[in-house]
């Protein structure tokens, strides 16, 4: 793969691009491009800060899309067979794109866009279980 096809798919993938669309965008093989960064140690370091990059304008278009209201039109049919068709803001669409961004980068990178799950556990044993349990012990000893 020569260097010019290799810094212009780097350097769509480090703006967001996904790394098929980039690739096929360049009219370069994805074989040919993954041989490429495993034959090049200072390629596949670029690579790897491009995906980086990648996620963090990934995470930046959430806030986009949050952000920035879609108009739309929604077009619903009623029971009675009428047609209603209402302008508005896309939530239900901007909702599914802001998911799906989210769902991907807790998959690409759980330990930075993760949900942090809290494993901590606080057990207040009573004191009829601590006598309990001390009977227990006496009769077991003998």
């Amino acid at each position: 793969m020569k260097l010019e096809v290799f810094d212009a798919i780097i350097n769509d993938v480090t703006g967001g691009s996904s790394v098929r669309k980039a690739i096929a965008d360049h009219g370069a093989h994805p074989m040919e491009f993954y041989r490429a960064i495993d034959a090049n140690v200072s390629w596949c370091e670029r690579y790897t800060r491009a995906k980086e990059a990648s996620m963090e304008a990934m995470a930046d278009e959430i806030l986009a899309l949050a952000d920035n209201p879609v108009e739309a039109l929604k077009t619903t049919t009623k029971a009675d067979g009428s047609v209603e068709t209402v302008e508005g803001d896309a939530v239900e669409r901007t909702r599914i794109q802001i998911d799906s961004r989210k769902w991907l980068l807790s998959k690409l990178a759980p330990k930075r866009y993760g949900e942090k799950l809290d494993l901590t556990a606080n057990v207040n044993v009573g004191d009829a279980l601590i006598e309990r349990l001390a009977n227990g012990r006496q009769r077991a000893d003998g």
